[in-house]
């Protein structure tokens, strides 16, 4: 009886394994810059505060290459100042990104990344 059973379960097992893709994904933030002025834009975000805090920079050259859009791969913080700078000056902004679990090939298959994305209107 145990080996009917056992023998029930491998199809399933194998099933999984089969239905598992190697599809990555990336921990990061998205950052879209809505009624940004015409032509090439950069976004300086920064986590924390003091002479620890960590920097990152990212740009767009334009709204027709990027749709005013950035990403921060591996930077996931709790609380982001971000400087927009675009040919019509700068404007810094704060947000509190939220972050969704993704899994590219499944939740039964593992491999999950941290997924953020803040709109700010320029």
């Amino acid at each position: 009886m145990k080996l009917v059973r056992a023998l029930a379960v491998i199809p399933f097992l194998v099933a999984c394994d089969v239905d598992c893709t190697l599809i990555g994904c990336f921990n990061g933030l998205t950052i879209e810059v809505l009624n940004a002025p015409p032509g090439p834009l950069t976004v300086q975000a920064v986590a924390g505060g003091g002479p620890s805090s960590s920097v990152y920079t990212s740009s767009c050259p334009g709204s027709t290459n990027c749709g005013n859009t950035v990403y921060f791969q591996d930077f996931l913080p709790r609380d982001v100042r971000l400087t927009i700078t675009t040919t019509a000056g700068s404007r810094e902004v704060l947000v509190r990104p939220r972050y969704t679990t993704v899994y590219p090939n499944g939740k039964h298959c593992g491999g999950a990344c941290q997924s953020g994305r803040e709109v700010v209107t320029w």
